[in-house]
């Protein structure tokens, strides 16, 4: 993945990372409930220290499944 960064003092600049992960869907009559976990990787590249920030993701989606 790409991000964009933009921080104080006008810094801005771009980074790469990954993103690793899955999730599951149940479709419940004419509902689809689902959720996503995912562990993010990303640079910093605002400082020019090239460190590294860890994450974590969730989603809980909703929607019709027609």
């Amino acid at each position: 993945g790409v991000n964009f960064q933009y921080g104080h003092d006008d810094q801005e600049g771009f980074g790469g990372g990954m993103h690793i992960g899955g999730g599951v869907s149940f479709k419940a009559s004419k509902f689809d409930i689902g959720f996503d976990i995912r562990y993010t990787v990303e640079s910093n590249d605002l400082d020019f220290d090239r460190s590294v920030i860890h994450g974590c993701t969730f989603a809980l989606t909703m929607g019709l499944a027609v």
